[in-house]
């Protein structure tokens, strides 16, 4: 027992030293992070003898605090976890919610604030939003959400819990409304949590992102988490001063239902590459869409995993982006309107059917297999087509419908197909998969190849009308085969001794 005593007695004397401690930020002297004896405290309130460090939780909680609105940063911060908390002020029974910000202080230069377990945003019936973004274009900051090895539940940006309700507020702003308020980057090495009607919103980079180089790395996955119309809202570009700005970010994938979206008064565009991992299948069920006419969004499977996209609700509306492109893995998607140009250049491209519910509709309905887009630019990779039968018994592809035209990208190799399903039942019968108002430019039947059935049935191609076909036909046996080629030779043979 007396052991025990002694143990508890250090480990309490090792987070009174601030080893392992709640670190509460009090706003008592100004905005100064780095004046921790008197804008941080303990639990109990008393001043803290050091600035939270890499063990330590960074609480930000209005509601106990001298509120004055924020917190600045003079030099890199880590912490262990950083939370936002009751953002709101009480006074005579009324309480008034009160928005908080961590920004740098101008002239000191850019800033990392690393965060090794979670960055956490609680929502309240009172809460007011959550931000964390740069000062100035020569004050930038860089979140980093690390995690911990061998920990799987750190490393992640939550925003509300599975209590919440669709009456709670507080969103969660990582970067403010401006390009010189934008971060210069986020990494977070976990997940993306959102619960109910929360919105996490990113202004993230400096005009500079590319799909190799992005400006955002999430190596999890956004969990989106709600009901009906409760369900979160993740804004990919949020710069609404008036300037144009792009923004790249990787996610390594999506599934729930919610929506992602360039929100109102921005300009510019968002790139959204799904870098799923190996052996991963995500489905996504909600909106990609931009909700301003001046900023388009495109859409980069670069993972080796597979990334589903079927809509549930309102599916010609679900996902409005300005292109999609596939470059590893395996991307399948439903879309009634265009996606834009579709770039094929490695990877699989699969068209599927969706149950979704139309708003004039009293319930859902099956939606048959299909992919609108504008021209198709293909280079290599693999289209996956199923073959089925309508309740007619006629063949139903998995179709892919162009307003433009099916084009070759520069190095284009061949056009693969793979087909899947009731193929053999239709047998020398030709089946529509694609059709291209604008033609198919340099395109001949030989450039395209499939996938044979048991050895013994191989696939023909046709264009005809602005449409491509298939059909499946046996074999030649390597006997016939040789005769048919011998016979050939001896005829080309007697017609040039008779020349």
């Amino acid at each position: 027992m007396k052991n025990i005593f002694c143990a508890f007695l250090i480990l309490a004397l090792m987070c009174r030293l601030g080893y392992c401690t709640d670190f509460y930020w009090g706003n008592h002297e100004g905005t100064d992070w780095g004046n921790w004896g008197v804008n941080w405290t303990y639990q109990d309130g008393t001043g803290a003898s050091s600035p939270p460090g890499s063990a330590d939780n960074a609480i930000f909680d209005v509601s106990v605090m001298d509120f004055t609105g924020g917190a600045t940063m003079t030099r890199d911060e880590t912490v262990n976890n950083l939370i936002f908390r009751n953002h709101y002020t009480e006074s005579d029974g009324v309480k008034t919610g009160k928005s908080f910000s961590i920004s740098v202080r101008g002239g000191l230069g850019s800033h990392n604030l690393n965060i090794l377990g979670n960055l956490v945003k609680e929502r309240g019936e009172y809460d007011a939003s959550s931000y964390i973004m740069s000062g100035s274009a020569d004050d930038q900051i860089t979140v980093n959400v690390l995690g911990k090895d061998g920990e799987s539940d750190s490393g992640n940006i939550v925003l509300g819990d599975s209590s919440n309700t669709g009456s709670y507020k507080g969103d969660l702003y990582l970067g403010g409304s401006s390009i010189s308020s934008s971060l210069a980057k986020l990494t977070v090495a976990g997940n993306i949590n959102l619960y109910w009607g929360g919105s996490l919103h990113l202004n993230v980079g400096q005009n500079s992102g590319t799909i190799e180089n992005p400006d955002v790395v999430i190596n999890g996955v956004i969990n989106y988490n709600g009901s009906g119309g409760d369900n979160p809202r993740f804004g990919l570009q949020s710069c609404t001063d008036g300037n144009e700005f792009n923004t790249v970010i990787q996610v390594g994938g999506a599934k729930g239902n919610g929506v992602m979206c360039t929100e109102s008064g921005t300009k510019g565009s968002a790139t959204l590459v799904f870098a799923n991992a190996a052996g991963t299948s995500y489905e996504y069920n909600g909106f990609i869409r931009s909700d301003s006419p001046d900023t388009k969004i495109k859409i980069v499977m670069n993972g080796e995993g597979t990334q589903i996209l079927r809509p549930t609700w309102e599916p010609d509306l679900h996902f409005s982006f300005n292109g999609l492109e596939v470059r590893k893995g395996t991307m399948e998607i439903f879309s009634v309107a265009s996606v834009g140009d579709i770039e094929l250049t490695g990877g699989n491209l699969k068209a599927i059917g969706a149950t979704a519910k139309l708003s004039t509709e009293t319930s859902p309905s099956l939606k048959n297999a299909q992919l609108h887009g504008d021209n198709l630019i293909w280079t290599s990779g693999k289209i996956l087509t199923n073959i089925s039968m309508d309740e007619d018994g006629n063949a139903l592809a998995s179709m892919i419908y162009l307003s433009g035209a099916l084009k070759k990208g520069e190095g284009f190799t061949k056009a693969e197909f793979e087909f899947s399903g009731d193929v053999l039942f239709y047998l020398d019968e030709w089946i529509q998969i694609m059709s291209f108002e604008g033609g198919a430019e340099d395109f001949d039947v030989s450039d395209f190849v499939a996938n044979t059935f048991n050895d013994e049935w191989g696939a023909k191609f046709k264009i005809d009308n602005n449409a491509l076909y298939v059909t499946y036909t046996a074999i030649p046996e390597p006997a016939a085969a040789a005769a048919v080629l011998g016979a050939l030779v001896l005829g080309i043979a007697a017609w040039k001794k008779r020349k």
